[in-house]
């Protein structure tokens, strides 16, 4: 239940409407969305922990899924950012 409450929140602030007004301000966007979507992501983990893939847990020790999620998230958010500022 909590992972579809996650999942509909995030759903919710990935949405052009209120992704918009709360990015539009800095500040809103470090202290609402922000903090809102690392709760979404820790109750995903906190589900999805038990049904992780064994090659991911061995990989995990170096740190390769997170790189690599840190690498998506932020040319995704780089590329938003810039068809924004162009468009």
């Amino acid at each position: 239940m909590k992972a579809l409450a996650a999942l509909a929140l995030w759903m919710i602030l990935w949405r052009s409407p209120p992704r918009v007004a709360l990015e539009s301000d800095m500040a809103v966007h470090m202290t609402v969305q922000l903090p809102l979507l690392a709760r979404v992501c820790l109750v995903l983990a906190s589900v999805l922990r038990p049904r992780e893939p064994r090659w991911l847990i061995e990989a995990n020790w170096i740190g390769i899924p997170e790189l690599l999620a840190i690498v998506l998230v932020t040319s995704f958010d780089a590329a938003a950012y810039a068809r924004r500022r162009i468009g």
